[in-house]
């Protein structure tokens, strides 16, 4: 049910603007509140819900405090739609005009879909998308049990690592805009993102190399706080600017189709998200199953060994996943050169008395 919501309030950001640096900065405000609401009930989860118990010693195992989660979770999601659609229902009547009816057939439309979704540089971010969110998935699944089981940290540490990620969100509300201006979207994203993919599961390769303090010392706790407000600042800067690229597609798309197909375009995307995800939680379960880490573990019952399988799995997957990423964009052809000739381009067909 979300998704019908989320497609089309996505595409409305190729209709707001056409500017190419605006996008960036449309683009970096939704991520921008997005990580923020996402934090915040994190945090509401750690520090208030995944409490230990007289018969739970570890918090994450608190079902209770899940189930509330649940609710809480729910209420937010809601809230954020109706604030959304309230806050942009005065800008209907500046949107482009919706096409004018035609009789299609269902041959006819599916056709209409395969020619839209051809676009060069939509395969190359929907592939992007695709290993990066594949790779978003395992680090979702597994996050809590390196933090957990691999660096032996407790709830109140990992709420504090998750409080420390607010500022990676501030900070990149700041950079997306300027990477985007000075180098470019494609640019900006893989260079970005070759930082933050790399810099990810250094500190879990560090370990397993011997290079990192004990668990349990304070140098640990703040080595992986710090890496983490940085690496994750770097990551949400390159959501940001994949995100304004796949807008800038649209033109590109109208131009060669005669038709504008924003909701394809973020239909496509929103499809493989929750694709790549569901792989990527079921690639975690495959690397917790041969670290053997069966349910109910405690933090202190896992062998050396199984520790560091797990490492390898996550750091090892992790990388790969999130380098075939960076391949694949760097197969997207629009730049700002490029995106502007086709507004001109547009433009001029849209003149009175311009022939088609």
């Amino acid at each position: 049910c979300f998704t019908f919501y989320e497609v089309p309030s996505l595409a409305l950001a190729a209709e707001l603007t056409q500017d190419y640096d605006a996008r960036t900065s449309l683009m970096s405000f939704r991520y921008f509140f997005a990580w923020i609401g996402g934090l915040a009930i994190q945090v509401a989860l750690l520090t208030l819900l995944l409490r230990p118990t007289e018969t739970v010693k570890m918090g994450f195992f608190n079902l209770d405090g899940w189930h509330t989660y649940g609710l809480w979770a729910a209420v937010t999601i809601v809230g954020a739609i109706f604030i959304c659609s309230v806050g942009t229902h005065r800008y209907i009547p500046h949107l482009k005009a919706a096409p004018p009816a035609r009789n299609l057939t269902i041959g006819k439309v599916f056709s209409e879909i395969f020619e839209t979704v051809s676009n060069p540089s939509f395969r190359a971010l929907f592939l992007a998308t695709l290993f990066g969110l594949f790779a978003s998935g395992i680090s979702a699944a597994l996050n809590q049990y390196i933090n957990g089981f691999f660096w032996g940290f407790d709830t109140d540490q990992i709420a504090g690592l998750t409080m420390g990620v607010f500022l990676s969100a501030g900070m990149a509300l700041v950079l997306a805009p300027l990477i985007g201006k000075s180098l470019g979207k494609k640019r900006g994203a893989i260079i970005i993102g070759l930082f933050a993919f790399t810099i990810a599961p250094a500190p879990v390769l560090a370990r397993l190399f011997g290079l990192m303090p004990a668990n349990g010392t304070d140098a640990l706790y703040y080595i992986v706080l710090v890496i983490t407000v940085v690496d994750v600042a770097l990551i949400i800067v390159t959501q940001m600017l994949m995100a304004a690229m796949v807008a800038d597609i649209v033109e590109e798309s109208e131009l060669a189709t005669g038709r504008r197909s924003e909701g394809i375009f973020f239909a496509g995307i929103s499809f493989i998200r929750k694709l790549s995800q569901g792989a990527g939680i079921l690639t975690a379960a495959v690397v917790l199953s041969v670290a053997e880490l069966r349910p109910g573990m405690q933090p202190g019952e896992v062998a050396d060994a199984s520790l560091d399988r797990l490492g390898w799995g996550y750091a090892v997957s992790l990388l790969v996943i999130w380098m075939l990423m960076i391949f694949c964009l760097s197969f997207y052809r629009i730049s700002r050169e490029s995106h502007a000739a086709n507004l001109a381009a547009l433009a001029a067909r849209d003149e009175p008395g311009t022939t088609p």
